[in-house]
């Protein structure tokens, strides 16, 4: 954001540049969500797959989730797929464990390697999460590899799988079948509601004005129609009404200006109303 528009929105840039994680909003979808990707890790569960329409912050979710599994002493071991084969995914795997002395690409030794190491971490008494973020990125044969490790023998792990859900698809329709049927339970990130735009704003631009939030009531139901309460959406289109009102020197971002901005950036013909989700209820795979 330009230095400038932080001064006259008292915009505490420090605080809006940090860590995603330090400034993040986690609203009720959001600890729902976490709350059962704890459960399957807690239960145990063998594997669980996390889903969501692209820029709803799975893996932002997929942080919290790691640093709960630091804090409890569990180890984790996590790997993001983006264009890896089988090879690489078995690779990136041994890596994440700490196993060393991988030489070539044959699988065999690969996954020796792999299940030597999570055999002795099982007998030392220690329980792990490995993580596996965008699935849907990776090469087809990638799932194939994450499949065979949900199904290795030994105990001591729960496997956590991200993907894309892509928007009006079925979960099946766009998932490997060897990993759809593996899932032990299956969890949907959903996009914001509309009563938590406003909150989800004032996090993600930390302001210290007198005169309260920097978007209205209408603003925010404005943003959410535009955005279809996808995060990512959100925070590019709040940049934007932000860098608006400071031009036209308003005093707040009203839903006038959300308006023109996301017409002029083209927004609103695909998210002309809001939607509202109810809480999803925990729930194991059948």
């Amino acid at each position: 954001m330009d230095v400038h528009c932080a001064e006259y929105w008292t915009i505490d840039l420090r605080r809006a540049a940090a860590d995603a994680l330090d400034r993040a909003f986690l609203g009720p979808f959001q600890e729902e969500t976490l709350a059962r990707l704890l459960y399957a890790l807690e239960s145990p569960l063998r594997c669980a797959e996390l889903r969501g329409l692209p820029g709803t912050g799975k893996t932002l979710l997929l942080d919290w989730l790691a640093g709960h599994c630091a804090r409890s002493d569990q180890w984790v071991a996590r790997i993001d797929l983006t264009g890896m084969g089988r090879a690489e995914t078995v690779g990136a795997l041994g890596v994440a464990l700490g196993v060393t002395g991988f030489t070539g690409e044959a699988l065999g030794p690969l996954w020796r390697g792999v299940c030597d190491r999570l055999a002795g971490l099982n007998l030392a008494g220690r329980r792990g999460v490995i993580i596996a973020d965008h699935l849907d990125d990776a090469q087809p044969e990638a799932a194939l590899e994450i499949a065979r490790l949900v199904r290795l023998p030994m105990a001591g792990f729960t496997v956590c799988v991200a993907r894309r859900q892509p928007r009006g698809v079925a979960p099946r329709e766009c998932c490997d079948d060897a990993l759809m049927d593996l899932a032990d339970l299956r969890v949907e990130l959903r996009p914001l509601a509309t009563e938590q735009v406003g909150g989800y704003l004032a996090a993600r631009w930390p302001s210290s004005r007198d005169s309260g939030a920097l978007f209205t009531e209408a603003a925010c139901d404005s943003m959410l129609a535009a955005t279809g309460g996808v995060p990512r959406r959100i925070d590019r289109l709040s940049e934007l009404c932000l860098l608006a009102g400071f031009v036209a020197e308003q005093p707040i971002v009203d839903a006038s200006v959300v308006v023109s901005v996301a017409e002029a950036e083209g927004m609103l013909s695909h998210h002309s109303t809001p939607r509202v989700f109810e809480p999803v209820v925990l729930s194991r795979a059948s």
